[in-house]
């Protein structure tokens, strides 16, 4: 039986890794990492002209069980996931002025409205750069926490941190510059969460931009794999509203 907690957990293991799982990082300065990183992903008139995405393929829920799942995002406003398990949808989504879920297997298929903290979490996940063009104007600060070795390469760890005073750690492949580890933190019923977050199968789409297509969130064990992302698709914004009868 899917409970409650675990599908809030994998909707936040999703969110966090589903856009441009690509953020800054390696070698020399900071401004310098940065600079190849977005080049390595595509470089700077791409990432600007990323207008909305959808995303098409599976998430292992659990242990021989896998779901169909799609995201749609319109950059900066809005963002929708929809999980079909064993035949049921669950819905999560947010647009400019509010948020809401619809979790059959809570014994209800009407609209819950979102936390207003949810709902915030969620906005974030609407920039489709993750502020990689933007993040000293957004007051993120960078550090460099030094090199790892991941799966026998060598990486460069940095930690990112808001201007709200949240942190996260990106790892880096020292020959790539794709980002492939991501460990950032998040609030469940009360708890404090880790989600780390590794990245593979990095594919250039038609767009120039490169995405990670297979997603492991070590929380939960689960590969999420894509099959399809569509750069700047025309997405029909009703579909981010509350469904009214």
């Amino acid at each position: 039986q899917i409970q409650i907690s675990q599908m809030k957990k994998i909707f936040i293991a999703l969110l966090s890794m589903f856009v441009i799982a690509q953020t800054g990082i390696l070698a020399q300065t900071v401004d310098e990492i940065v600079q190849k990183h977005i080049e390595a992903i595509g470089g700077v008139e791409n990432l600007k002209g990323l207008k909305s995405m959808i995303m098409k393929g599976t998430v292992e829920i659990q242990p021989g069980m896998s779901a169909p799942v799609t995201m749609q995002v319109i950059n900066n406003k809005a963002i929708r996931m929809d999980i079909n398990v064993m035949g049921t949808n669950i819905t999560q989504a947010v647009n400019d002025k509010t948020g809401w879920a619809i979790v059959p297997f809570t014994g209800s298929s009407e609209p819950q409205p979102l936390s207003e903290e949810e709902v915030q979490e969620l906005k974030k996940q609407t920039e489709l750069s993750r502020g990689i063009l933007s993040w000293k104007d957004k007051g993120i600060k960078i550090e460099s926490e030094g090199t790892e070795q991941l799966e026998g390469k060598d990486c460069f760890k940095l930690k990112f941190t808001d201007k709200d005073g949240k942190s996260s750690y990106k790892y880096f492949d020292k020959g790539t510059y794709y980002m492939v580890k991501e460990i950032k933190y998040a609030e469940v019923e009360g708890q404090q969460m880790e989600i780390p977050v590794t990245y593979s199968d990095f594919r250039k789409t038609d767009s120039g931009l490169v995405f990670a297509y297979t997603m492991v969130n070590e929380m939960n064990g689960g590969p999420m794999k894509w099959e399809s992302i569509e750069v700047n698709p025309k997405i029909d914004e009703s579909v981010f509203k509350i469904p009214t009868k």
